[in-house]
């Protein structure tokens, strides 16, 4: 980090890391597209060929969101510049 926050910086790090990990599966349009629903920004309805999530993988990806969602760290804001 540029302040030289390193235990702020591996907090954040350690919050994102499981949200990253979403990003590289097969499925991470529908991922991401149920974490915009999650988060009120999008909707999860993806377009064919894709299928929404369901199940047991849905549950677990939900998890992963709700979990991360609730315990998001709080960030300084940065200076504004003059």
């Amino acid at each position: 980090t540029r302040s030289g926050d390193w235990d702020g910086a591996r907090k954040l790090y350690r919050w994102f890391t499981p949200l990253l990990h979403l990003d590289v599966h097969v499925k991470f349009v529908q991922y991401i597209k149920l974490a915009l629903q999650e988060t009120g920004l999008g909707r999860e309805w993806v377009r064919p060929p894709r299928l929404p999530l369901a199940g047991k993988e849905r549950a677990q990806v939900l998890k992963i969101i709700r979990d991360s969602v609730a315990c998001r760290p709080s960030l300084p804001r940065p200076a504004k510049r003059a």
